[in-house]
């Protein structure tokens, strides 16, 4: 039987709308782990020998990845009304 931990990663409030579309990818990238969202914190149901830090390194990136996609959409969609003709 596999041995597991559940790994706390708290995100801020300011992330948070990110989230969701961020779970998305990391349940692509890690699809032996099971994330589940509870307020302001993901819990990873991760392998015990997996690295804690490398973890929520990778969760935070994916979030703060996903605000910078969404805070910068509509910058991105007019420069695109601007040079592409339509």
């Amino acid at each position: 039987m596999r041995q597991e931990k559940t790994v706390v990663v708290s995100i801020p409030d300011s992330l948070s709308a990110a989230v969701g579309p961020a779970l998305v990818r990391l349940g692509y990238r890690f699809p032996a782990i099971d994330f589940i969202r509870k307020s302001s914190e993901l819990l990873a149901v991760v392998p015990s020998e997996m690295a804690e830090e490398t973890l929520r390194r990778e969760v935070l990136f994916a979030v703060y990845q996903e605000s910078i996609l969404q805070r910068s959409a509509p910058l991105r969609d007019a420069l695109a009304k601007a040079l592409l003709p339509t």
